[in-house]
């Protein structure tokens, strides 16, 4: 199973196209967004999501958040005694997504679309995809940000292109069948992409 995900600076998504439209998929807690903040509870488990949120005005030498801002350097964000580079703190929040999903779903989730700012250079993109590989998917194409949510509105031409598919995939495969999207962008926007692929590769 393949997914969508929208890894944001302060919340993160996940999504699958699933009966004909994207749909935003649940964590434990019933939400649809789950914050981008990993903390080290005082047992020394990690936490990510809400939880870790919670305690960053309680615990801020203990919490990390906007850890996309370093994606692609070296900065070394220390939770009491750990250390971490902002593509392993991206990959808790990655790995948690993907355990929501496959609780949603009922099935494994292998691999994902990823959504990343349009001005993310090569460095940063490669930490992204870093990111999933350490959370155990394999990314299969990172989407610009911007470019996910001006194709939410091109659904119509979308689905015309993507009803071609099978007439030239070599042609199709790799740029119109990206463009089927839905009108709840980013996270769903690269979700009809992931699909697509999933179902025809």
């Amino acid at each position: 199973m393949w997914v969508g995900i929208d890894l944001g600076t302060t919340n993160s998504a996940v999504a699958v196209f699933d009966n004909g439209a994207p749909r935003l998929l649940p964590n434990a807690l019933g939400q649809r967004l789950t914050p981008s903040a990993v903390s080290l509870g005082d047992d020394g488990e990690l936490l990510v999501g809400l939880a870790a949120r919670e305690r960053q005005s309680t615990h801020p030498e203990l919490t990390a958040t906007a850890f996309k801002r370093y994606m692609g350097s070296q900065h070394v964000t220390r939770l009491g005694k750990r250390e971490f580079l902002p593509e392993e703190l991206s990959a808790l929040v990655l790995k948690q997504l993907k355990a929501d999903a496959e609780a949603a779903l009922g099935t494994e989730v292998t691999g994902a679309v990823i959504t990343v700012p349009a001005y993310f250079n090569d460095r940063q993109r490669k930490a992204t995809r870093r990111a999933g590989e350490l959370a155990g998917l394999k990314v299969e194409r990172l989407v610009n940000e911007p470019t996910a949510a001006a194709l939410a509105h091109m659904a119509p031409r979308a689905a015309f292109w993507c009803s071609t598919w099978a007439v030239a995939p070599s042609t199709y495969r790799s740029w119109n069948c990206s463009k089927a999207l839905s009108k709840c962008a980013p996270a769903p926007a690269t979700t009809f992409w992931a699909a697509k692929i999933s179902t025809m590769s």
